[in-house]
């Protein structure tokens, strides 16, 4: 309008609450930044209409007002600004300050003026603020800013682009427990650092309307969501998308925190392409990170798929990670070599997993296709893992750590060099109970590979395979230079060129219990091993054990300790049926049917031969 002044207010976020707190500093942002990056608002201010805000209770916004010419040129002066609440109910949901870091809140009505004033949410509802620029006649400009507070308990943001915040205490009234984010369509949301406190024990719930499945698209760079002071993150019916040029995981858990998965929640397309370094080495994960004294729960209909890191694909967990259900499919490694691992997921160092149920299926690493176990202790009593691929070792699951698997099915992985199934490489590995190795495939140990110390208590290693190399062998378990007690279970129905059932190479074998089945057993049920020796005899359908350093025994174990009944020697009638109970060798069926004399399990002199390189330790 021709011959009135005209100015602009800028509006900042503050976002003072919810960073740093007293007693409780947030977990660093993106590049080490203690949260996102915030731009400002601008909106306009003149005699021809009011302005409106939105807000969380608890935030401070900053308005500074600039002047706008007629002509579009920035003039040297600006009049005189007065500030005041408009009326008694504005007070008590808004409060004025100056803008200095020494002004303490407003009282009543505050009369302020400058160019610039703090405003603080106190509670729910609409508050307006009457800004009059002084000048002569008609010149003098009175506009109302409409300032609409969000009470805590409605969203997380008001704006996409800032950080969420539960306010201070108010009149010494405790914080609300939950904080519930609605998302009303798919959108798109910045970095969000969830930190409020003191270790405040707040509840955030991400969640969809009822009737569809919205989407959050990370805008920017860095974790959607950083947990950190206490703080439980709950997902529900919501897809958490990432980008393919992050630099960090979706939503990393910090200590003390809670991640939980629930129906309907998928964290998916995120690709961590940052190479960890000396300076960076926290920030493994693709789609969660899961970090010290920090726990993850997954529930049944959570999915964590398509996503990509160095370490970890799908979940990096140095904290506690429950696996209740849920799944964790097509997530990738980019590391070739062993410096990374954990397709689906790596648990690392003072990491802890159990994986209850669910499944961990078609993710692809260098080690560990479904899973790398570099922690503490990962403990698997149910679910599945299945169809996963290693390009080196570990098809399922490659350990260095203690693995007990107490039930559960790992089957049809495939690793191209190592350990279809199971890599073991100087970990501690238990079966129990009805754990299921099957329909694995590598090149050397199809089930297992073992190279630290495996005891299988129960449970059956069937259907593997070792293939792909003139020599491949241990087709349910190759146990290289480690130490495998068997103590129960079956081992049945698998296939190598040498050592269908099981290859003992420069290790130690001991059985006290269990069944490694051999050519006699029923269609089905029987190991193969494809390479002959000169007498046509097969290398080991049963059992291959090969010299140097090589113990294969069969006795009990007392009080902790092995004694010894006597040897496995590695002679043909190891292509038959070996059965121990109770520390006793069980003759076979066929030796009871004068297939073959008694005595030939011990002692015998005649060696396997089928190549030379065999018994060089070329292999």
């Amino acid at each position: 309008m021709k011959g009135t002044l005209k100015f602009f207010v800028i509006v900042a976020i503050v976002a003072t609450i919810g960073f740093v707190l007293a007693g409780c500093e947030g977990p660093a942002g993106p590049q080490g930044v203690t949260g996102p990056q915030l731009p400002n608002l601008v909106v306009n201010i003149d005699v021809e209409g009011n302005t409106e805000i939105d807000l969380i209770r608890g935030d401070k916004v900053t308005l500074t007002a600039l002047p706008i010419p007629y002509d579009d040129t920035v003039p040297t002066t600006l009049p005189t600004l007065i500030w005041e609440l408009y009326d008694a109910a504005s007070n008590e949901l808004i409060s004025l300050m100056e803008n200095r870091p020494d002004a303490e809140p407003g009282h009543g009505f505050p009369l302020l003026s400058g160019n610039s004033v703090v405003v603080t949410g106190l509670a729910g509802g609409e508050a307006n603020i009457l800004v009059t620029a002084l000048g002569s006649g008609a010149n003098s400009v009175r506009s109302i800013i409409t300032v609409r507070v969000d009470d805590v308990g409605q969203r997380i943001a008001a704006l996409p682009d800032r950080v969420a915040a539960l306010p201070p205490h108010v009149d010494g009234d405790p914080p609300e427990e939950f904080i519930i984010y609605t998302v009303v369509a798919d959108e798109p949301l910045r970095p969000q650092l969830l930190c409020f406190g003191e270790e405040r024990p707040i509840t955030v719930i991400v969640r969809s309307r009822s009737d569809t499945l919205d989407t959050l698209r990370l805008d920017g760079t860095g974790a959607m969501f950083t947990l950190g002071c206490g703080v439980t993150l709950r997902l529900e019916n919501i897809t958490l998308q990432g980008t393919s040029t992050n630099t960090n995981a979706l939503v990393v858990a910090g200590s003390g925190s809670n991640l939980i998965m629930g129906a309907g929640s998928t964290i998916t397309g995120n690709i961590n392409t940052l190479t960890p370094t000396v300076a960076n080495a926290g920030n493994h994960g693709g789609g969660v990170r899961v970090g010290v004294n920090a726990t993850f729960t997954m529930l049944a209909g959570g999915v964590i798929s398509e996503n990509t890191s160095s370490i970890g694909g799908g979940v990096f967990n140095q904290g506690t990670f429950n696996m209740e259900n849920g799944e964790i499919t097509g997530n990738t490694v980019t590391a070739l070599s062993g410096s990374g691992g954990g397709g689906g997921v790596a648990n690392w160092e003072e990491g802890i997993f159990h994986m209850i149920g669910g499944t961990i299926s078609y993710n692809t690493s260098a080690n560990g296709g479904g899973v790398l176990d570099f922690g503490d202790r990962f403990t698997m009593s149910g679910g599945v893992i299945s169809n996963n691929t290693s390009s080196s070792v570990g098809g399922g699951i490659s350990t260095l750590g203690t693995f007990n698997m107490n039930g559960g099915v790992v089957s049809t992985n495939r690793s191209n060099v190592q350990g279809g199934g199971v890599n073991n490489s100087r970990g501690i590995f238990n079966m129990r109970n009805n754990a299921i190795i099957s329909g694995n495939i590598s090149a050397f140990g199809g089930g297992v590979e073992n190279r630290g110390s495996f005891t299988l208590y129960a449970g059956v290693i069937s259907g593997n395979t070792a293939s792909g190399q003139v020599d491949s062998a241990g087709g349910g378990v190759g146990n290289w230079q480690g130490t495998f007690n068997m103590r129960g279970g079956e081992i049945f129905g698998n296939t190598a060129e040498i050592g269908g059932g099981v290859d003992n190479w420069q290790g130690t074998l001991r059985i006290s219990d269990g069944t490694i089945y051999g050519i006699d057993a029923a269609e089905g049920r029987e190991n193969t091993a494809n390479l002959t020796d000169i007498d046509g005899n097969s290398a080991g359908a049963a059992l291959f054990t090969g010299p140097l350093i090589t113990a294969a025994q069969y006795g009990e174990f007392e009080n902790g300790t092995f004694v010894s009944q006597g040897n496995l020697t590695n002679v043909a009638p190891n292509n038959y049926t070996i059965r121990v109970e109770d520390g006793v060798l069980v003759r076979p069926d066929a030796i009871d049917a004068g297939v073959i004399p008694l005595g030939v399990f011990e002692n015998f002199e005649r060696s396997m031969r089928v190549s030379p390189e065999w018994f060089d330790g070329s292999r």
